[in-house]
Order: structure tokens, then sequence, then C-alpha cells
């Protein structure tokens, strides 16, 4: 599990551990609690020891992270949020459960969705036509409306100059985004 650093170190001290101390409590070398601060996997056995020592529960020190969207797609953490106000346009979205935030990091859906724009994304795997898809393929993540074409979905950019897809692995449906006031 990947945790955050941060949340970690500030756990322990507040519990008046050294960073010497609480590896010691939990049965692991000063190193490998840095190198989890620094953002190195921790093993399921050491998260419920780190749990049990601290009082804490596994989501306490989860890493929150945003998906960017686009060529070189990655997980990104989030640590500070935009200092802009943003409005939710066409708000559908009553249960938050299974509901994602990706950034846009590309121009494929220009115009409906810009590039920099945050967009909502509920789970789905199966295409409907007409929907716009968070997709994978080959390892990329890309944005793209689905349309049912002589019995066989198909993975539309909305921008002619980006590329279309026959074959795709369904991750999720765009439910709604934001737009910069």
């Amino acid at each position: 599990m990947i945790i955050s650093g941060a949340k970690l170190a500030e756990y322990y001290r507040n519990k008046y551990y050294s960073r010497n101390s609480f590896a010691a409590a939990i049965g692991v070398t000063e190193g490998a609690v840095r190198r989890w601060e620094e953002g190195a996997n921790v093993k399921k056995v050491h998260v419920d020891k780190i749990c049990e020592v601290l009082q804490i529960v596994p989501a306490d020190l989860k890493l929150k992270e945003v998906l960017l969207v686009g060529k070189g797609s990655r997980k990104i953490p989030v640590i500070v949020l935009p200092a802009k106000r943003m409005e939710v346009v066409d708000y559908m979205v009553y249960d938050f459960e299974g509901v994602s935030v990706i950034v846009v990091a590309d121009s494929s859906m220009e115009p409906l969705i810009g590039n920099g724009e945050h967009v909502f994304i509920s789970e789905a795997k199966e295409p409907e036509s007409g929907m716009i898809a968070l997709i994978e393929v080959e390892g990329q993540l890309y944005l793209r409306e689905c349309r049912l074409f002589d019995g066989k979905f198909i993975y539309i950019a909305l921008n002619p100059e980006k590329e279309n897809f026959k074959e795709a692995k369904i991750i999720g449906e765009a439910i709604s985004r934001t737009v910069s006031l």
C-alpha cells in the first residue's frame, strides 16, 4: 500500500515518537520508515502494525491521488486544492460511492471538455452509445465518445485531429465536469 509519508510522520510525532523509536515499536529499521515517508510501498503486515501502534485505521494513512488523463497518464498526489472557485455544470451526482475526479491533460474532447478541466467519472464496465467514457488503450487513458457502428462500439475523439479507437477497455463514464468561473 502506498501511504502518505507526511501523514505517517505527523501521526507518530503526535504520539511523541521519534523516527527511530517509532521504527523500533513496529519492528523495522529507521531507514524503512524514512523510505515509507518518501513514498515507498508498505507491506500489509507493516500497515497493520503501524495502525496498531498509532491507534488509527489504514484509511487514515491512505495517499489521496488525482488521475491525470492524456499522454503519459499517471497518478499525482493531491496536496493543495485549487485556489480558484469552480462551478459544477450538469450536476447529477447523488451517490459518491465509486465516483472519481480526473484532470484532463489533452484536447481530444474539445470543444466539449477542455485541457485542464476536472471530470467526474463513475464506475462503468459496459459501453453505451453516446456516453463519454474513460477508456484504456495500451496502458494509456483517454476520454472518448462511445458509438455503436455495425454492431460494435468505436471510441471517437470529438477533436478530429486526435485518434479514434476500435478496441478499448472501459474504465468509467464521465458524468459531470467543472469549469472555471
